[in-house]
């Protein structure tokens, strides 16, 4: 991971490995050619550190070409939002602050499936322990 927690990739198999491991996906899809993406470049990578739920993904058009055919790629900047595996939207051309909004939100949703997951989590949790204490309770009266 590069030191502004902004993942990077040039092989579109480790791309797409990396969606598929991982829940909350923001992707940015640049070019060291395009004024508006060397802009929000520092946004996407301040965001990063903002959102740690969120994995940030930064692909250069000019050092992967192959990823930008095979996802479809047509504005640049663009930008991915992964939830599950699946791509939930596609936007291009975003502004520093309408990326920051968005970002926000998203992130707020993964941070929601992470309460619920660590809460059913719990849940199971008590459930097994109560289990173990009703199957104790009963060994030690001969129940069982």
């Amino acid at each position: 991971m590069a030191r502004d927690q902004v993942y990077k990739f040039k092989d579109e198999q480790s791309f797409r490995n990396f969606i598929t491991n991982n829940e909350f996906v923001v992707v940015n899809f640049t070019s060291t050619e395009s004024r508006e993406s060397i802009e929000i470049n520092s946004t996407f990578s301040n965001l990063s550190w903002e959102h740690p739920k969120v994995k940030f993904v930064q692909v250069v058009d000019e050092e992967a070409p192959m990823i930008f055919r095979a996802w479809e790629v047509s504005g640049i900047p663009s930008f991915m939002f992964f939830y599950n595996k699946d791509n939930k939207e596609c936007v291009d051309c975003y502004g520093s602050d309408n990326l920051a909004i968005k970002v926000r939100m998203f992130s707020k949703q993964a941070e929601e499936a992470q309460a619920k997951k660590d809460k059913e989590a719990k849940e199971a949790k008590q459930a097994r322990e109560a289990s173990f204490a009703v199957q104790a309770l009963q060994y030690n009266h001969g129940l069982w």
